[in-house]
């Protein structure tokens, strides 16, 4: 929220985007009754929470995993393949 409180029972769409030398496998939450497929790169979240599965492209360097939501700053991640 906006004083930065997790609220896991709010359902937000989260979209994932990688760049670099890797690939996106996967990206889901743990909703036991999905709609979407494994390989959408926007998830709603399930108890507060998704997840991507990110891979190599078998190219040493770095990988670059971004997650952006409506209304809150994105966040980045970067990963090293070797």
């Amino acid at each position: 929220d906006t004083e930065g409180k997790e609220n896991l029972f709010a359902r937000e769409a989260v979209s994932v985007q990688v760049e670099g030398e890797g690939v996106l496998q996967g990206f889901g939450s743990a909703d036991p009754q999905p709609t979407r497929s494994y390989d959408d790169t926007t998830w709603e979240t399930f108890d507060g929470r998704v997840m991507a599965v990110v891979r190599s492209n078998g190219t040493p360097g770095e990988i670059q995993v971004t997650f952006v939501t409506e209304g809150c700053e994105g966040v980045k991640v970067t990963l090293c393949a070797e």
